[in-house]
C-alpha cells in the first residue's frame, strides 16, 4: 500500500516538474490564445522588446495622412500588421487606399494624423491598446495629466441678426449645440467681433455690430476662456462700448487679447497657465474700420497689410519681438491673426510669408479670422498654420461657404504640439453652428484639403 502511494506521489511530482518546464519554455503569455487586440499588440511589443516587467510602459500611435478621410482603425487589422512589423493600407470609401503605420508617442507632429483603435483614443482611455514598454531604463511613462488640449473657433459676431435670435431664444442660444463640445478643451478660444455693451441699442441691420452685456452668457456656458478682439468690429461703438465688453469680460472671468485699455495692454501677451505650462497668446489685426490702441487710448492691435493697406514693416518687426519676448518666457506660443479678403478660398503670398515669420519667430499656432470662408491649412516646421477658420456665429445665410466654419482641435504634451484635428460646423436658422457628421463634413473637408495642396504647391 505505501508503496503504491510513494509511487502516486513521485508520478504526480514528475508530471508537475514537467509541465512548469514546458509553461517556462514557452512562457506564459505565448501559451495563451490572444482574445483581443490588446493582448495581441501587447504579447507583439514584448516578444519583439525582449523587455522585462519592470522598464516604463509608453504609448505607441497608428497615424495615416492629415488629409485621410479614416479616423478609426480595426484592432484586428492593427494587430496583423503590428506582428509584420509593417505598414497596412485601408480603404476608407471605394477611391482611396491610405497608409497607416504605427510609430512612437514622441515622435507624432502635426504633419499626422492620430487615429483612434477601436474607438480609443491615446490620450484619453486608459485601455488604449498600443502600450510597448521602453528599451531606455530612464524613459517616462505616458502620462495622461500632462496631455493639454486646445481648441479654438473663429468670427463670433454676436450683433445684428444673431442678437435678434438672442432676443427671442435667449442668450445662449447660438452656443446650444456646441458648448458641451467647446467646454471639454483645457483652453478654449474664440474671436469675438463685437462689443458687449448696454450703453447702446443694438442695430438689427448694417455693418455695425453691437451685443448686449448679457451676449456673454453663450461664452461662459461654452467654457471659452480666451477671447481675441483684435478685429475690425470689437471697436465699432467707440471706446464706451468697447471698455464696457472689457468690463464684462474680466467680471465673467474671459481672459482677452489684442485689446485693451490702451496701447500697452492692447499690445501684451496674455498668458494662461494649464497643468503647470505657461500658454502665451497674441492677437492683432490688419482689418480697416477698427479703432488702433493708442497711448492711453483704448483700442485693439493693428498692424498694417495688404489687401487694406501697405505693408508696414516697423509694425511687422514690433510683432515679432513680441513673439520672441513671448517665446522666451513661456512654453507655447499662440498667434490669431484677423487678416486677408473676405470670401476668399486661398490666403495670400503675403499672408503666407508673414505666417512663416511668426512660426520662425517662436509661434507653435497661427489661427487666421477674418475671410468669413474656411481656408487651407498648412504645416511649417512642425507647427501648425490654420489661415482661416471660417465663420462661427454670424448671420451671412445668404451663402454656403459663409455658413460654414471649423473648430480647430490642438493636443499639446510635453513640451510639443503634437496633433491637430478640425472639425466642420454648418450655421443654421442665422446664428446657431452645428458640428456636422462625416457625409455632411466630407465636401467641406474636400474644399479644405484642395485649399491647402495649393497652398503647400511648390
Amino acid at each position: 500500500m505505501n508503496k503504491i502511494f510513494y509511487t502516486a506521489i513521485f508520478i504526480v511530482i514528475i508530471i508537475a516538474l514537467s509541465a512548469l518546464y514546458l509553461l517556462n519554455l514557452f512562457g506564459l503569455e505565448a501559451a495563451k490564445k490572444p482574445n483581443s487586440v490588446k493582448t495581441a499588440l501587447k504579447l507583439h511589443s514584448e516578444q519583439k522588446l525582449g523587455a522585462s516587467r519592470s522598464k516604463a510602459k509608453k504609448r505607441r500611435v497608428a497615424v495615416t495622412r492629415l488629409s485621410s478621410e479614416l479616423d478609426n482603425i480595426n484592432g484586428k487589422e492593427l494587430s496583423r500588421m503590428v506582428a509584420s512589423g509593417g505598414q497596412t493600407t485601408i480603404s476608407p470609401t471605394n477611391t482611396i487606399i491610405d497608409t497607416v503605420t504605427v510609430i512612437d508617442l514622441d515622435q507624432l507632429t502635426p504633419e499626422y494624423k492620430a487615429l483612434t483603435i477601436d474607438g480609443l483614443s491615446v490620450w484619453d482611455d486608459t485601455d488604449y491598446p498600443l502600450v510597448v514598454e521602453a528599451n531606455n531604463p530612464n524613459e517616462e511613462e505616458f502620462d495622461k495629466s500632462k496631455v493639454i488640449k486646445m481648441t479654438a473657433v473663429g468670427d463670433v459676431i454676436l450683433g445684428r441678426t444673431v442678437y435678434r435670435k438672442m432676443a427671442e431664444k435667449g442668450f445662449t442660444s447660438p452656443f446650444s449645440n456646441v458648448a458641451a463640445r467647446l467646454s471639454q478643451a483645457d483652453i478654449t478660444m474664440a474671436d469675438l467681433e463685437c462689443p458687449l455693451s448696454d450703453s447702446f441699442t443694438p442695430p438689427i441691420h448694417g455693418m455695425n455690430f453691437l451685443s448686449p452685456r448679457k451676449g456673454v452668457e453663450g461664452l461662459v456656458a461654452s467654457g471659452i476662456d480666451i477671447v481675441g478682439l483684435a478685429n475690425n468690429h470689437s471697436t465699432n461703438f467707440g471706446s464706451k462700448a468697447f471698455l464696457d465688453t472689457l468690463d464684462v469680460l474680466n467680471e465673467n472671468k474671459i481672459a482677452y487679447v489684442g485689446g485693451g485699455a490702451n496701447e500697452t495692454e492692447a499690445k501684451s501677451s496674455k498668458v494662461l497657465t494649464v497643468k503647470g505650462k505657461k500658454f502665451a497668446f497674441l492677437n492683432f489685426n490688419s482689418i480697416v474700420g477698427d479703432m488702433a490702441a493708442k497711448g492711453n487710448s483704448a483700442g485693439d492691435w493693428h498692424v498694417n497689410l495688404p489687401p487694406w493697406s501697405k505693408t508696414d514693416q516697423k509694425q511687422i518687426d514690433e510683432t515679432l519681438n513680441a513673439i520672441k519676448t513671448a517665446r522666451t518666457n513661456n512654453d507655447f506660443v499662440i498667434v490669431m491673426v484677423h487678416w486677408g479678403q473676405e470670401y476668399t478660398r486661398d490666403p495670400s503670398q503675403e499672408m503666407k510669408s508673414l505666417a512663416h515669420q511668426l512660426v520662425d519667430a517662436g509661434a507653435d499656432l497661427v489661427i487666421g479670422t477674418h475671410p468669413h470662408w474656411i481656408q487651407g491649412v498648412e504645416i511649417y516646421k512642425d507647427k501648425f498654420i490654420a489661415y482661416s477658420l471660417g465663420n462661427f456665429v454670424f448671420d451671412q445665410e445668404w451663402s454656403i461657404e459663409t455658413k460654414q466654419g471649423m473648430i480647430l482641435d490642438a493636443v499639446f504634451y510635453g513640451n510639443r504640439l503634437v496633433n491637430v484635428s478640425l472639425t466642420p460646423v454648418l450655421i443654421e436658422d442665422f446664428h446657431r453652428p452645428r458640428i456636422l457628421g462625416k457625409d455632411e463634413a466630407k465636401p467641406i473637408m474636400d474644399t479644405l484639403w484642395q485649399s491647402s495642396r495649393r497652398i503647400n504647391a511648390p
